[in-house]
């Protein structure tokens, strides 16, 4: 009898194996046919059956497909990583480390680490350490934030050590962003001063309680992206919320032809920017465009400027005029008169060379859909331009290739599932810990948005992108959906801690579509994350120098 359940043991365990084996073949298999295909789902699909087995060969297998990086989309690219995403097998991790390591210079390299950001357990603290051993600067940083998000006795320890081998003076960024997340951790202020830790390490390593201090409670009910702050932009929003309204400005589309001649304020902005800015309760003022044109108005002191995406075209500004058909590019018919007082409500020569100087001395400008006709191609020449009008759609919005590592990005990938009540007090909520969800966003493009076109690589940066936008026959056309570049007149390049050259002037950001369009509250906050880390750096500057003569 022993010997016989022997054998049926022994037989489950075998056939086990072999559907296991079989499993894995099959969803290689399917993985081919999909890349071929380049069906973006069915590679999602397949990529994730293959990182079922969580061994070495799944990983190699998958690591080869990758390899083919430059043939690939964006769509396929990101499939295969969060694939790699899924593994938690320990040997294989370490693997995956040896991986980001060997690409550390390259785009595959950065978002490797980044996709690995899914993992919120100790299970991922090998990786973290290597990384932190032998990775950039720009990889070191980004390994720091993740150990803040696991939040474990672990990852204190880890950062403590890491701190003890770091030169002091050659890696001041590191070093500040280490001693930021050790104070998120611990709710101890010691700076840089790796003595003094090492000294609370010992001191409290073998407590019975966990010595990390609790989650940051969300910051309110504002509905946006600022009740899901971690510490290090929690401080910084609190510091943007002390900045003059005066100091960030929105231009908005006001029209004084029709407001006049209708007897009632007339706008033709496609969005509101002081509307999200207000919910996020940042301080700004309002301008309309025709008090912006005045050779009066002044931006010296001036933080940030966003323009609302607004018509600016000609149409009819007569008061019996009413609207007819669409023709073209949102532009519609006038009936119901003969007469029409044609008026083109646009920022006139003289706005545009203010708004060229004002960057170029380090101001900060936030542009969305048609403000890249109305303001860019006239301002930054040769930099980025339209070529056509997108359809109305719905797409998905990616992480460009390296450009997971942006500032610019944090969090705009990493979504919260929903608020949890906090015990510690009565109808208190706390902001669960963000879920990374690469390739599940989706971004709403309005009827006749321009597209971006990169006109000059070396000086733009792309943020985002939509593999169902990119465009064959244009060059420059990439799907791209959000850029930023910096802009100096006397072009002076300087190098950034992103490892690129750049000039030494302010920055532009640009984005396709408007605020509020979003139909998922969680793709609004991808673009107002997007905002609000612009908004910090912008806040940090302290706004443009004065006159260079």
């Amino acid at each position: 009898m022993k010997k016989f359940i022997l054998c049926v043991i022994i037989f489950i365990l075998a056939f086990a194996r072999l559907s296991a084996a079989d499993f894995f073949k099959e969803a290689k298999r399917n993985l081919n046919a999909a890349l071929k295909s380049g069906n973006v789902e069915q590679v999602r699909k397949s990529a994730d059956q293959v990182a079922v087995a969580n061994d070495k060969n799944a990983f190699k297998f998958l690591k080869t497909r990758l390899r083919a990086v430059n043939k690939i989309n964006d769509g396929v690219y990101w499939a295969l990583l969060n694939a790699i995403g899924r593994f938690n097998n320990s040997e294989v991790l370490d693997e995956i480390a040896e991986f980001i390591l060997k690409n550390k210079k390259s785009s595959l390299g950065q978002d490797a680490l980044f996709i690995m950001k899914s993992k919120h357990s100790n299970k991922v603290l090998n990786l973290l350490k290597t990384v932190l051993g032998d990775g950039t600067d720009e990889l070191r940083i980004l390994a720091l934030e993740h150990l803040g998000v696991i939040q474990t006795k672990e990852s204190v320890k880890t950062i403590i050590n890491f701190l003890a081998t770091v030169d002091l003076e050659k890696k001041p960024l590191v070093i500040e962003k280490a001693s930021e997340i050790l104070y998120s951790l611990t709710g101890k202020n010691m700076g840089s001063d790796t003595e003094s830790w090492m000294k609370w390490w010992s001191e409290n390593k073998d407590r019975s309680d966990d010595i990390v201090a609790k989650p940051a409670t969300a910051r309110g009910n504002t509905g946006t992206v600022v009740d899901y702050l971690d510490y290090s932009r929690s401080v910084s929003y609190v510091d943007l919320k002390k900045i003059p309204p005066d100091k960030i400005i929105v231009v908005t589309g006001d029209c004084p032809r029709c407001s006049e001649n209708k007897k009632t304020k007339v706008s033709h902005d496609f969005d509101r920017i002081q509307k999200v800015l207000a919910e996020m309760q940042i301080p700004h003022t309002t301008v309309p465009k025709n008090d912006f044109n005045r050779n009066s108005y002044k931006l010296d002191d001036k933080i940030m400027i966003l323009f609302n995406c607004n018509f600016f075209k000609r149409h009819c500004a007569c008061p019996t005029c009413e609207t007819g058909s669409k023709s073209a590019e949102r532009t519609f018919q006038c009936v119901g008169c003969e007469e029409h007082d044609h008026y083109e409500n646009i920022l006139s020569n003289e706005a545009i060379k203010k708004i060229q100087d004002y960057v170029s001395r380090g101001g900060y400008i936030f542009t969305e859909d048609w403000v890249i006709e109305e303001v860019l191609e006239r301002a930054f020449r040769g930099i980025i331009r339209h070529s056509k009008y997108h359809p109305a759609s719905n797409v998905t919005i990616l992480p460009s290739r390296g450009g997971s590592t942006h500032p610019y990005l944090k969090g705009v990938f990493e979504r919260p599932a929903s608020q949890v009540n906090n015990k510690s007090g009565a109808g208190a909520t706390q902001a669960v810990k963000l879920a990374l969800k690469v390739g599940e966003g989706k971004w709403k493009i309005d009827e006749d948005s321009p597209d971006i076109v990169v006109q000059n690589p070396k000086l733009v940066e792309v943020l985002m992108v939509a593999p169902e936008l990119v465009d064959k026959k244009t060059a420059g056309a990439n799907g791209v959906v959000a850029v930023t570049f910096s802009y100096d007149q006397g072009r002076r390049m300087v190098s950034t801690g992103r490892g690129k050259k750049v000039n030494s002037g302010g920055r532009v950001l640009h984005v396709l579509s408007h605020f509020g369009k979003q139909d998922v509250n969680d793709d609004e906050l991808a673009l107002q994350n997007l905002l609000l880390n612009f908004l910090i750096e912008a806040g940090r500057s302290g706004g443009p120098t004065k006159n260079k003569k």
